[in-house]
């Protein structure tokens, strides 16, 4: 028998094995590259809580579908492009166009709520503006591409998050496994 020929192909057979594997068990995970919040809310600023975020929350929690979601104490959302009051107070922060696209939502858990607004901005950057579960306290998260996020809790903490693949997990991890 000649060994570097079966070698070869034991050797080809394991690459193409470790390729099939990649492509059927992929595995991405959300990695924090900067905690720096000067920083991240220095170089984007579309991350910072501003007064009139603090303000869109504000009107956007007087409209009356908006303010029964959260007085009924049930998980929902209130969708802009449904509800033309909403739309309305929105066009106001966002322009026409990005009013569209807004969601009010709240959740409820263990007496406490959130209380939340999220859209899409012209360039298909995500925001999301929560106030809660503490009284006055906002956090904001900011995507301006798939696979990178920026969050901020009233300015005081951020994180910029980018999302990375994790070659051979199947591997490590065992992701072939039947649970």
């Amino acid at each position: 028998m000649d060994w570097k020929r079966i070698g070869g192909r034991a050797a080809l057979v394991l690459v193409l094995l470790g390729i099939f594997m990649e492509l059927r068990y992929p595995c991405d995970e959300l990695v924090f590259t900067s905690r720096d919040t000067e920083k991240i809310l220095r170089r984007t600023p579309e991350v910072s809580i501003t007064e009139e975020d603090r303000a869109f929350m504000a009107e956007l929690l007087a409209v009356p579908s908006v303010r029964a979601l959260v007085e009924s104490g049930e998980d929902g959302y209130v969708s802009a492009s449904e509800d033309p009051e909403v739309r309305s107070a929105a066009a106001g922060f966002l322009g026409e166009e990005g009013a569209g696209d807004l969601n009010a939502g709240a959740m409820f858990s263990e007496g406490r709520q959130v209380v939340y607004l999220s859209w899409m901005g012209p360039g298909e950057e995500i925001y999301c503006l929560q106030e809660g579960p503490e009284a006055g306290a906002y956090y904001k998260l900011y995507s301006p591409k798939r696979g990178r996020t920026y969050e901020n809790w009233d300015n005081q903490r951020a994180q910029k998050g980018e999302v990375r693949r994790r070659w051979f997990a199947w591997l490590r991890d065992g992701l072939w496994r039947e649970e």
